[in-house]
């Protein structure tokens, strides 16, 4: 499976890029870090916007 280039660049802010984010994962439940949070904005029919929290790993399969 080809790694995609942009979900596999981590952006350098000086930070603990292993400190909890406080989201957990909708997938398996687990506590996301700085480096594989994932955030997903769905925007329904109705104009409401649902935003979700995933580890990079979960939402590729």
């Amino acid at each position: 499976m080809a790694k995609d280039v942009k979900l596999s660049k981590t952006v350098p802010t000086g930070q603990n890029v292993n400190l909890p984010t406080g989201h957990n994962c909708e997938k398996c439940e687990k506590m996301t870090t700085e480096r594989n949070l994932m955030v997903v904005k769905t925007l329904r029919a109705d104009g409401s916007k649902e935003t979700n929290y995933y580890h990079r790993d979960c939402v590729k399969y």
